[in-house]
């Protein structure tokens, strides 16, 4: 936690960024709008756009960089290591905090695991629940896993493999359930109807990233993207039209 409380320290205060560049190793903890030349370099576990505001500096709160600088540690770790074989002490090692640090923050590292995927992914894709939106969302989570390959292929092949699945189905579902709620409007359909329908489609979808996952992301995103649209094209909505010509008459 040292380690932590000095780089907080270090950069209260600093006007001039220009040259500074060993905070990195704990992702983002100050930007400023001489820093946009180095988001390049950043983990994409902090966005800039979440802390760059306007063009100020913002300083993250000691127990927001800590969750970082072990969500960080956490993946460079298992850039060669199983996440079946990491353990809390090899984490906290890495990042240089203690485990009471690490369990103020975490339950245990699996927990770390679904942090992870909640704040990298899933909170980035809210802005493309619509119809004319949501093959650019469905196309970042195939961007997520391209660029983030060693570290999600590693989530897949260990007991760690639920929470991949859990942050799959939500950010489909949540793409999906936007575009059914859009086209439901003026159909009177039951709830318990629409979330079958997502349901489905969830399914289908996750069940061809976590195949192309397998099949060492071979095929271009953008070419499966083109082939699920054609497939939901006209699809959700006819099916809506069919469960609302099953409701009984009032």
């Amino acid at each position: 936690m040292d380690r932590v409380k000095k780089m907080i320290d270090s950069y209260r205060g600093i006007s001039g960024w220009k040259g500074l560049s060993g905070f990195l190793r704990f992702d983002l903890l100050i930007l400023g709008t001489s820093l946009r030349g180095f988001c390049h370099e950043c983990s994409p576990a902090v966005a800039p756009s979440k802390l760059i505001q306007n063009d100020e500096v913002t300083v993250v709160s000691a127990s927001h960089l800590t969750k970082h600088a072990l969500a960080h540690s956490l993946k460079s770790l298992m850039e060669h290591t199983p996440l079946n074989k990491i353990t809390v002490k090899h984490l906290v090692d890495h990042c240089g905090v203690n485990r009471q640090t690490f369990y103020y923050h975490f339950q245990d590292i699996y927990a770390l695991l679904g942090w992870i995927y909640q704040t990298e992914a899933v909170e980035s894709l809210t802005e493309y629940r619509s119809y004319s939106t949501w093959t650019d969302g469905f196309y970042k989570i195939f961007c997520y896993i391209e660029n983030n390959k060693t570290f999600c292929c590693n989530t897949l092949n260990s007991l760690g493999r639920t929470h991949l699945d859990v942050y799959l189905y939500e950010v489909t579902h949540d793409l999906i359930m936007g575009v059914i709620d859009e086209l439901a409007c003026g159909i009177k359909v039951r709830g318990e109807d629409k979330e079958f329908v997502a349901n489905f489609y969830t399914l289908a979808f996750t069940g061809l990233i976590i195949q192309w996952m397998r099949g060492d992301m071979q095929e271009p995103p953008k070419q499966i993207i083109e082939k699920l649209s054609e497939l939901i094209e006209g699809n959700v909505l006819r099916a809506l039209h069919r469960y609302e010509n099953k409701l009984p008459s009032t």
